[in-house]
């Protein structure tokens, strides 16, 4: 129970969400406020509750499977005096049909719709069984985590291992880097925090693998074209003769630089300046290098 993470969903008056309590697992939540609905003074929007734990297990729960009271410990008259562990077999017990995406070995992808048998989905009815695979032997199963939108989820896969006597999926060989020989079934499953564990399945459609594995965004590769020896020549003198031409039009009002002068410009000093100059560095004491 510690590391149950369950929790009764309030809201205060500014909408913000308030976790109240620990649970077991949201169909012990659904129970409990509904119980409060009916039996106390207690203000629960019930449609409200439901709603939310319907997004949090992707909308495969029944909100009427089993009622809490029905665990032993309660001492109810009435109550079936459940275990621990038989009340959460009962919560597990499937009551919904769920869309999966099967993988055939040609690699064609297609959507089924599974329907559950006594509180199961059987997914063994839905793969070809290999012709090495004899007996009742069961497909194995591993979960592929993602990130994005289904980061409450995990993406399971259903096949059969090893070389079972079928051909290869290269399909789904690529997309889980594996080899994977035969058919092969993609379904949803939750991840929730339950004081036990559990697998709640969930739909997985075909736009849903497409979005996720198929619909890459493809690098766009520009296209290279090469220039023969006589295009090249027949451009380059075109290029040429477009700078001659901008040149020009660039250096047209272009002037002398002695047609730009602001002031005349100063005669050549004569000898009689100079001995003037001579005579008045001496007068103020300066030094003159003969």
């Amino acid at each position: 129970m510690r590391s149950a993470n369950c929790f009764m969903p309030t809201w205060t008056t500014e909408g913000k969400l308030v976790k109240r309590g620990t649970y077991c697992n949201w169909e012990a939540v659904v129970s409990h406020c509904t119980y409060l609905n009916d039996n106390s003074d207690a203000c629960i929007n019930v449609d409200k509750v439901k709603e939310f734990i319907s997004t949090q297990t992707g909308g495969q729960i029944c909100f009427a499977n089993v009622n809490f009271l029905d665990l032993e410990h309660f001492k109810h008259d009435g109550s079936k005096n459940l275990t621990m562990k038989a009340y959460h077999e009962a919560c597990c017990h499937a009551t919904n049909d769920v869309f999966v995406v099967k993988i055939n070995e040609t690699g064609h992808s297609f959507e089924v719709l599974m329907h559950q048998s006594d509180g199961t989905l059987d997914f063994a009815a839905q793969l070809k069984q290999p012709s090495l695979m004899t007996g009742e032997s069961q497909p194995n199963m591993f979960q592929s985590y993602r990130k994005g939108k289904h980061k409450d989820t995990d993406l399971c896969v259903f096949y059969y291992p090893g070389k079972n006597g079928c051909e290869i999926n290269t399909l789904a060989s690529s997309l889980f880097k594996m080899q994977i020989y035969g058919e092969v079934l993609l379904v949803q499953c939750t991840r929730e925090a339950s004081f036990m564990p559990r697998e709640r399945f969930v739909s997985y459609t075909l736009a849903d693998f497409q979005e996720n594995f198929l619909r890459k965004r493809k690098r766009v590769v520009p296209e290279q074209t090469s220039l023969r020896p006589e295009e090249y020549k027949a451009l380059k003198v075109e290029m040429e003769a477009s700078l001659s031409t901008y040149e020009k039009q660039a250096s047209s009002l272009a002037q002398v630089p002695s047609m730009l002068a602001k002031v005349a410009p100063m005669p050549p000093p004569d000898g009689r300046q100079l001995a003037k100059l001579v005579k008045h560095q001496r007068a103020v004491g300066s030094t003159v290098i003969p």
